[in-house]
């Protein structure tokens, strides 16, 4: 019977309602995994060793020599038990002398080894830690549409901190255990090889309990990540809604929820302590019978029961054969011990590496891996003069920038027309699209207004123009070249983007009014600030060096997006994409924001998604979105005239709705 259907687990964790198993991110429906998956788990974490080889190659190097330090302690006491049983003198004192010295040695040994590979461990998994994050990074837009960030979260910190236990809890040392294991049994079976088989007949059943519990380990490790993620998630979700949870007195309502998740939670570690403590307890009686054993049976051969002068000199051995039985389950013990260390770093691992295999890449992070792949192919199978006619597609990034920014420059001279969508259709999910067929141009200086109802596709079309996604049908240009022609970060470089919910980061507001510029233009910013009124925001705040909190909790909504018009004028893109965000602040921050918005278009070629007709109407062309199809296109006196969707929405927030965007016609 497998782990996973076994009756005996003990009490199961609570049933959870349906947004419970929603926080679940992952189903539990793996197998308990072989040694060979094992095997190949760890196989993979030696790429981010191999840096540290040196330092792993001299912990490795250690580890012998710290066991022979204990191997030769219990035959020196037997040696000791003898000289002093023969009134030697002289030999007892040289075992004194002995044993003083290799204890030093395995002190010595053992604290060089535990340090080298801790200081291994710790770089190793920063180096994992650091790749994962930048893998993360890599991954498009959609990935986190769709993934709790309780989970990410989860992989980069527990999971990585999972896989640190391996070194930090000398889990790595169990070749020294076994060194260990291997030097005992030697050395049992030359003092006394009859011995030693009695006290080896406890063995099958210990192999047989622990490769038990290993299995049932292993599944219950799995859990526990599971339950760990899914907590993760709850109280990411919940510590950002918390206004919300306060505004609706949902206190107790979400305190019982968590009391769910966390019960789940403490159940999953239930079950690995249950096992834990079985396994050493099992691991502690079989040693407990072993030295028994070989007690009475050393007593029965030596004749003890008669005290006659031969049993004696039986006493150095069985001391010797007791230490040794000692030392012998002492590594069995940490074994057993470092086994369910090793379980839960390698369930870890299944994790991380499962989130390293998600091969949903940006188009930046795609294209430098095709890169990648060319210039190694180029590499094996060409020549040098291969090479260099191959040079133009196997350049760096940087070079690539250059160029499609020399591109872009010259198509630019050529045409008006800056973005162009040609029959775009585009869906999130395969079989229910956003955008339907949509085609429309926005000429060099030009502002053009989008509007519709929300989740008409506005943002959408953005998001296609920054190609942080990709259309199914059709094109997105700009300059007349299709964004998937350019190389993403020129692209990128060429946008001034103005969110709705403007995020600012932990840190200064010179940070984040300059984001990538390692050597901010003081004076430029100075500049920008009074352009677009933010000059006694800065200084009521305590001038560019003053401190944003997370998220920028610190600042208002209006204040946050004063400061996204001002990192936007800053970057002097050529095309401002700006998703308008007045309609929920008072008059007077709407009339600072109106003015900032006007500095940021003036000159720029610019796609505003409007939620206030004073923007809408100063626009050069309205182009209206309905259920994601362009239905009208024109000037507002245009569309008004025509009678349709505009001029729906016009009249509704003419009479008074707070927002035309829920009252557009169906």
């Amino acid at each position: 019977m497998s782990a996973s259907t076994r009756p005996s687990e003990g009490t199961r964790p609570p049933a959870l309602g349906a947004r419970d198993a929603r926080l679940l991110v992952e189903a539990n429906a793996e197998q308990v995994s072989d040694v060979a998956r094992d095997v190949s788990l760890l196989r993979r974490l030696l790429p981010f060793v191999k840096p540290h080889a040196g330092l792993f190659t001299a912990s490795l190097l250690l580890m012998p020599l710290a066991a022979i330090g204990g191997l030769l302690q219990p035959y020196l006491l037997k040696r000791a038990i003898d000289a002093m049983l023969a009134d030697d003198a002289a030999g007892l004192r040289f075992v004194v002398i002995a044993f003083a010295g290799v204890l030093a040695f395995e002190f010595v040994t053992r604290f060089a080894q535990t340090y080298v590979l801790q200081l291994t461990g710790q770089r190793a998994t920063a180096d994992l830690r650091a790749a994962l994050f930048a893998h993360v990074q890599k991954l498009r837009i959609a990935y986190f549409d769709r993934t709790p960030v309780g989970r990410i979260v989860t992989r980069l910190t527990n999971d990585v901190d999972g896989i640190s236990e391996l070194f930090a809890s000398g889990a790595v040392t169990a070749i020294t255990d076994v060194l260990t294991l291997v030097g005992i049994v030697v050395a049992m079976l030359w003092i006394d090889w009859q011995l030693s088989l009695v006290a080896f007949v406890a063995l099958p059943p210990l192999v047989f309990a622990v490769n038990l519990f290993r299995r049932w380990a292993r599944s219950a490790f799995r859990d526990i990540r599971l339950r760990v993620a899914q907590l993760n998630s709850y109280l990411s979700e919940q510590v950002q809604g918390l206004p919300v949870v306060q505004a609706f007195g949902r206190e107790a309502d979400c305190a019982a929820e968590y009391a769910r998740v966390n019960e789940a939670y403490r159940e999953a570690n239930y079950r690995s302590i249950r096992y834990d403590a079985l396994l050493y307890s099992v691991v502690q009686s079989v040693s407990t019978a072993c030295v028994a054993l070989v007690i009475w049976f050393g007593a029965v051969r030596a004749g003890w029961a008669e005290a006659d002068g031969h049993s004696a000199l039986a006493v150095g051995t069985v001391v010797a054969f007791y230490d040794y039985i000692q030392r012998f389950f002492e590594p069995v013990r940490d074994l057993a011990t470092k086994y369910t260390l090793i379980q839960s770093a390698l369930a870890s691992a299944e994790r991380i590496f499962s989130l390293l295999d998600t091969n949903e890449l940006d188009a930046p992070a795609r294209e430098a891996l095709e890169v990648q792949v060319a210039d190694r192919s180029a590499r094996v199978g060409g020549s040098a003069g291969d090479d260099s006619k191959n040079g133009d597609s196997n350049r760096d990034d940087s070079s690539s920038d250059d160029s499609s920014s020399d591109d872009s420059s010259s198509a630019d001279s050529k045409s008006d027309v800056a973005i162009t969508f040609e029959h775009v259709t585009f869906a999130y999910r395969e079989g229910h699209p956003v955008l339907h067929d949509v085609s429309f141009q926005v000429n060099r200086g030009q502002t053009v207004a989008l509007v519709g109802a929300t989740g008409s596709g506005k943002t959408t079309l953005t998001s296609l123009l920054l190609r942080l996604h990709e259309p199914q049908t059709g094109a997105v240009r700009l300059h007349g070249r299709d964004v998937r022609e350019q190389a993403p970060r020129a692209l990128r470089r060429s946008f001034s983007v103005v969110p709705q919910d403007v995020f600012l980061f932990a840190g200064t507001l010179r940070e984040n009014l300059t984001l990538g510029d390692p050597a901010p233009d003081e004076a430029r910013l100075a500049q920008v600030l009074r352009d677009v009124g933010a000059s006694a925001l800065v200084d009521k705040r305590g001038g560019l060096g003053a401190r944003v909190d997370e998220r920028g909790k610190n600042f208002s909504a209006g204040e946050r997006q004063l400061l996204a018009f001002a990192r936007a004028l800053y970057r002097d893109a050529d095309v401002l994409l700006l998703d308008e965000a007045t309609a929920s602040v008072d008059s007077e921050t709407e009339h600072a924001l109106q003015r900032a918005a006007d500095v940021a278009l003036a000159g720029r070629t610019a796609l505003v998604i409007a939620h206030r007709l004073s923007t809408v109407e100063r626009a050069d062309r309205i182009v209206v979105l309905h259920r994601g199809r362009v239905v009208e296109q024109g000037t507002h006196e245009e569309l008004v005239a025509l009678g349709g969707v505009y001029a729906r929405l016009h009249q509704l927030q003419r009479g008074g709705t707070a927002s035309g965007e829920t009252a557009l016609p169906a």
